[in-house]
């Protein structure tokens, strides 16, 4: 599969992207797989919002049921 998220990581002149993404506390084998963006609104000061936090995570549980790295 070619996983253009890859691109972003992968090489000699990339190693300051390398150097971020694990600061974040992504593993190797992590960056193996597709990297997909969950993005949310979520706030903890507007009471409307709150269930986004969980609808989030949920998604994010899935993206890693499905082998790729949230």
């Amino acid at each position: 599969m070619n996983m253009r998220s890859k691109e972003q990581y992968i090489g000699r002149t990339r190693s300051l992207q390398r150097a971020w993404i694990k600061g974040a506390g992504l593993t190797d084998e992590e960056l193996q797989r597709p990297l997909i963006a969950v993005a949310n609104t979520y706030q903890d000061f507007s009471p409307e919002n709150v269930y986004l936090r969980q609808i989030g995570d949920v998604a994010k549980a899935g993206v890693r049921m499905a082998g790729g790295t949230p």
